[in-house]
Parts: structure tokens; sequence; C-alpha cells
């Protein structure tokens, strides 16, 4: 996994805990409401979520690094075509100085 991936995706535990902690407390400080189990299972449906995704984009993934690798390569190294914008009809000379 590349780095800056993994780099984001430790800030987005410590930000999905930060913020889901002290709600999943509350929560069970409180079991009086009739939708108590929302304060329970979203915070940690929402830090599972950060650490599950990346895993199931690469079990997702198996076997197809080869191919796009290929792709990335054929797609990037394209010709571009010609587009039927233009900037200017102005004719600009490059005179030295």
């Amino acid at each position: 996994m590349d780095r800056w991936v993994k780099i984001f995706m430790k800030i987005w535990i410590a930000f999905a805990a930060l913020f889901t902690v002290p709600v999943f407390f509350a929560t069970l400080n409180r079991p009086d409401r009739a939708n108590g189990w929302i304060g329970i299972v979203i915070p940690i449906g929402f830090v599972l979520f950060g650490i599950v995704l990346p895993k199931f984009g690469r079990w997702t993934g198996r076997g197809e690094e080869k191919f796009m690798r290929e792709f990335l390569q054929t797609t990037l190294a394209a010709q571009p075509v010609e587009s039927q914008f233009t900037v200017s009809q102005r004719v600009i000379e490059n005179t030295p100085l």
C-alpha cells in the first residue's frame, strides 16, 4: 500500500476514534434511550469502516496488479488527440534578444 494511503488511514482512524469514543461512552452511561443502540453501533462501524475498507479493496484487487499496471502504462502513453479548440489565431514570433 502506498505510504500516503497509510498516513491517511492512520489520520482517519485517529479522528474516528477521537470523535466517536465520547459518543460511545456517553451512550453506555445513558442506556435509557430507545435509540441508544445507534450510539453504540455507529462509532464502532465508523472505526471498522476505516480498517476494513482498505483490506476489502486489496482483497478485491488481488491478481489485478499486472492488468492495472498495463492499463495505466497504455493510458498514460496515449497520444493526445488533436483538439478543435484554438487559443489564438495570432502568429507568435520568437526573435532572439
